[in-house]
């Protein structure tokens, strides 16, 4: 390898030290923040990826500047700046955490978390040893190993796929020195006037027993009242002691529209149980707090009344008939691509071609993959994903290939090249059909939307083959051999 930057950067993610910081990030971030977090778990990643991360930007930056002598001395100094500039700035200002974490959660289509911890700054440390091991690899001569291309898109991998500490929201209620405190993770938050508004109150590693025993919480002011909870399930109370009990506040999910619009609308991981996951009795106003996890905290004031209020960044979210159809993003694009590869199936019928013809199988394997991975009841982010950019891109690809194929076969007849389009768009349409319905509450069964679309897709390819026929006995063009590839 000829291009010095490109290379010392590689032989750079190839060495045992790099090695091993990935290997420390790994199993700190996938394996000790997952089961057992600490304050350790939260700086150890930062440690690590901090070594290797300058080495992936410069490998990346060389990657689009091959060749570019005056700009060698520059991308070593340009990778580091931006690493330390954007860990800086992401750790320390709430707005430029919150703009990053938005923007690299649309863009891939996962939850993305990036914890604002000023105290995490003190990784910076790693910045210089890595600058250090960067300038010293350009002065000497090692030889390049095969295994330096297999590390870059495992360290950008671990990047992207690096994961926070599990963060189960409000999870956690007690009371100290007469003060009713929220916890949610290293994060805690106190209220003056029963639950109704909280503010931050400390940052450090988390201090807080449950404080519902066997999820059961007792009024104070009136013994024989308790509450029954357990996470995703209704809230129950009991006014003879627990003797009977009767539901007091639904909280359930409701159907399954509503179910998977909830878990894609989270921050945080979907994998994290639902409230309520503790209650607490405010003694200074008589009202009863439950702990909703990233929904904040449910208040049943002493008159009786229920009130969702938001704690930190935890809100709960009411779920409307606009956000059921908003729910469907991952159809939709399902429906744009069925639409663009019914069209390229009966160009490519019309005007057959060894190349056309195995770019039709792989587009038809990918649809059906697709098909069956992309469904909205699956636990996803909003937005649009690395898939969905690929979906549509591709769409476009084939619809203005299939479009210059009829033209090359059948010439300037538009109306029939009109009428196949549109016969495609109705496609669309009508594989969308089943799943609006089921997202308007009328199809119960999201597998049964899927079977009914599934059916319309078929029968409309079917339908399309036929228009295809009768359209090539009408030109008397035979389906011959293309050689316009």
């Amino acid at each position: 390898m000829k291009y010095q930057p490109l290379r010392n950067f590689l032989l750079l993610l190839a060495h045992p030290v790099s090695i091993l910081a990935m290997v420390v990030l790994f199993v700190n971030d996938h394996i000790l923040r997952i089961y057992w977090p600490s304050w350790w778990t939260g700086k150890i990643g930062d440690f690590a990826w901090l070594f290797f991360a300058p080495f992936v930007v410069g490998a990346l930056i060389a990657l689009f500047f091959p060749n570019r002598p005056v700009l060698e001395k520059y991308i070593g100094i340009t990778a580091f700046g931006l690493i330390g500039g954007v860990f800086i700035f992401a750790k320390a200002v709430p707005a430029v955490n919150a703009l990053l974490v938005h923007q690299a959660a649309l863009l891939l289509g996962i939850p993305i978390r990036i914890t604002l911890d000023p105290t995490d700054l003190m990784a910076l440390i790693m910045l210089p040893f890595g600058f250090w091991f960067w300038r010293r690899s350009e002065k000497v001569q090692m030889a390049f190993p095969k295994r330096a291309w297999v590390v870059l898109p495992f360290a950008a991998l671990l990047t992207i796929a690096n994961s926070a500490a599990p963060n189960y929201g409000i999870d956690c209620l007690t009371i100290t020195d007469q003060k009713t405190l929220a916890y949610s993770g290293y994060y805690s938050y106190i209220t003056y006037n029963g639950g109704l508004t909280w503010q931050e109150f400390s940052y450090s590693a988390p201090d807080c027993s449950k404080n519902a025993q066997d999820n059961t919480i007792q009024d104070i002011n009136h013994p024989d009242i308790l509450y029954l909870f357990s996470s995703g399930s209704n809230i129950e109370k009991s006014s003879d002691g627990g003797k009977t009990w009767q539901i007091e506040f639904d909280i359930s999910s409701g159907n399954p529209v509503k179910k998977a619009f909830y878990e894609k609308s989270l921050r945080e991981s979907t994998l994290i149980p639902p409230g309520p996951l503790d209650a607490i009795f405010d003694p200074n106003t008589g009202n009863i707090i439950f702990a909703m996890g990233n929904e904040g905290v449910l208040v049943r004031v002493e008159s009786g009344n229920w009130v969702w209020v938001a704690v930190g960044d935890h809100e709960h979210i009411e779920f409307t008939t606009i956000d059921a159809l908003f729910n469907l993003s991952d159809e939709i694009c399902l429906a744009i691509f069925l639409a663009a590869l019914l069209l390229f199936t009966w160009a490519v019928v019309l005007n057959r071609s060894g190349r056309k013809e195995f770019v039709l199988g792989l587009s038809w394997v990918i649809c059906l993959v697709l098909f069956f991975l992309l469904p909205s009841v699956q636990k996803r982010y909003y937005g649009i994903s690395l898939v969905e950019w690929f979906i549509l891109i591709y769409s476009l690809i084939i619809t203005l290939l299939s479009i210059n194929i009829l033209r090359a076969s059948i010439g300037n007849m538009r109306r029939t090249i009109l009428r196949l389009i549109g016969q495609s768009l109705l496609s669309a349409i009508l594989f969308l059909l089943p799943y609006f319905l089921w997202a308007m509450g009328i199809l119960s069964n999201y597998n049964l939307a899927m079977t009914f679309a599934l059916v319309f897709s078929i029968a409309n390819l079917f339908m399309g083959l036929h228009s295809i026929k009768n359209l090539s006995k009408k030109t008397q063009q035979p389906h011959v051999n293309s050689t316009e590839d």
